[in-house]
């Protein structure tokens, strides 16, 4: 019975970017725009609709406008706006499809009238299955000499939860008011069971808030997250990768008898890949012993992952008053950074990323306090090993992820820190040409006496399976009448194997 295999290979995978925002005019209640100092984003995915070769995205996009009105103190403007972006339709296989926001901004119009805009990224990946059997031998040749390779050959598992909530409260001063907040998903452990995947860490939130006086403070916390994730086909022998992103995010003011808080409300998507590697033994070669046998050949494609890592790391750094331009600083107020990937290689069984976290900090500046937005860069570099060294033509695939910021005067300068979630999958591509169709010649049957002896010479770079081809012999027949190594049938079409013979004896039955 003929052999069937699987090989996947990706769809999608291209980024596509796309704006969204709009004009907005702020309620008359509201401070007057006078200072802008920074626009918070967050965007995600709501749902996608395939349409012929295309697959429609639409999603939401929450804004927090943070700027200083005609008193001088912070204020939050919470706006909303929606996109829509077309991607190639991934061959009805289900993606998906990580956003993220490269970078915000705003112009104001008036006293009360902004102008908002945001570039994102959109990433959509799925995986698609090929199956492919190998070609039967027409019954009529009889027996026939047949060449198998060997390909590493990986498999995935999608994962994917959605709505996940996770809520806390914490302490905070009485009388505060939400000006902003953020969340990020920290994936430390990624444990593959029967049936799913364990995920263990923890959501990083914080926000930015006014104390009763108007003054700026801002309240941090970590949840506890440990979630299980479904997954057809996952076994214990899965390794994977896996990573978060936090929807949605609310932060509320309380008052009870334990005192004020503030209450995080988090929405949670959780995603992931797990892998596994086997051996598959595609027929590359064949030969009938009796007749004249022409085979066609296919490209088989296949690729496997050598390594799956993650780890988390802290970045620090610190930069001058004088180098952010916001003169003497009393105190930093907040601070939010994303992660840019530079550059990425692997050498031996290590990984190396090199990076730069964008650094973005509302600061309390000069004699009279005023509020300041600086941005600065916190470059990095992370090593990650593996347990063997990876192999040639590594394709890395790498996200890196800022999950929190802290930062504080040391002097005249301004020392900041950033936690970074990092995720590493390895790849490595291959191809072997195999026989995809066999059509024998029996109206012409090769001619031979039983019992017949050939000397065979040999060609610049023969070796046992080309010497059998041609003279439609076994090879291990070729091996036994010339007392050749058994190791030899481990490398037939190897021409080194047969280095300083001349000739093959050989005797057909």
């Amino acid at each position: 019975m003929a052999e069937k295999y699987v090989v996947e290979r990706d769809v999608g995978g291209n980024a596509v970017g796309c704006e969204t925002g709009g004009d907005y005019t702020l309620p008359d209640y509201m401070p007057e725009v006078r200072r802008v100092l920074r626009v918070d984003c967050r965007a995600a995915v709501s749902g996608q609709y395939v349409s012929g070769d295309k697959t429609s995205l639409g999603g939401d996009c929450s804004y927090y406008l943070l700027y200083t009105g005609e008193d001088g103190k912070i204020a939050s403007a919470p706006l909303e706006a929606t996109f829509e972006c077309m991607v190639p339709n991934a061959e009805n296989s289900p993606l998906q499809t990580a956003v993220s926001v490269e970078g915000a901004s705003c112009r104001p119009g008036g006293p009360r009238r902004v102008s908002l805009k945001s570039n994102l990224s959109l990433r959509p990946s799925g995986v698609v299955n090929e199956e492919w059997e190998e070609v039967a031998v027409p019954e009529a040749v009889g027996k026939c000499a047949v060449l198998r390779k060997t390909m590493r050959a990986g498999r995935t598992v999608p994962l994917h939860a959605s709505d996940i909530q996770l809520s806390e409260t914490v302490k905070a001063e009485p009388g505060s008011t939400v000006l902003s907040c953020d969340g990020h998903v920290l994936v430390r452990e990624m444990r593959c069971e029967m049936g799913g995947a364990k995920l263990r860490g923890e959501v990083w939130v914080s926000a930015l808030c006014n104390n009763a006086a108007g003054e700026p403070y801002t309240v941090k916390a970590k949840l506890p997250l440990e979630e299980y994730i479904p997954g057809d086909g996952v076994t214990p022998e899965h390794s994977g990768i896996a990573r978060g992103t936090c929807s949605a995010l609310t932060a509320t003011p309380t008052e009870g008898e334990s005192g004020c808080g503030i209450a995080f409300d988090a929405l949670l998507d959780l995603c992931g890949t797990a892998v596994i590697n086997e051996e598959i033994h595609p027929v590359c070669d064949m030969y009938a012993l009796r007749y004249p046998l022409q085979v066609s050949r296919k490209t088989i494609r296949s690729r496997w992952y050598p390594a799956a890592m993650m780890g988390n790391y802290t970045v620090d750094g610190s930069v001058g008053c004088e180098e952010l331009g916001c003169g003497d600083i009393l105190r930093p107020i907040d601070c939010r950074g994303d992660a840019v990937v530079n550059a990425c290689e692997c050498q031996g069984n290590e990984v190396g990323i090199e990076g730069t976290i964008r650094m973005n900090a509302i600061l309390a500046c000069g004699e009279d306090g005023a509020y300041n937005a600086a941005h600065f860069n916190l470059p990095f570099k992370v090593r990650m090993s593996c347990s063997e060294n990876l192999p040639e033509h590594t394709a890395l695939s790498v996200g890196v992820e800022c999950v929190g910021t802290h930062t504080r005067m040391d002097g005249k300068r301004l020392a900041a820190d950033a936690e970074i979630a990092v995720a590493v999958l390895a790849r490595r591509e291959e191809q072997q040409q195999a026989v995809s169709g066999a059509e024998a010649d029996t109206d012409s049957p090769v001619e031979h006496e039983k019992g017949e002896i050939v000397a065979a010479y040999l060609r610049n770079g023969d070796s046992l399976w080309s010497v059998g081809k041609r003279y439609h012999v076994a090879p291990e027949a070729l091996m036994q009448g010339n007392s050749l190594p058994e190791e030899i049938m481990e490398t037939l079409d190897e021409p080194f194997a047969l280095d300083g013979l001349s000739r093959l004896m050989l005797q057909y039955d």
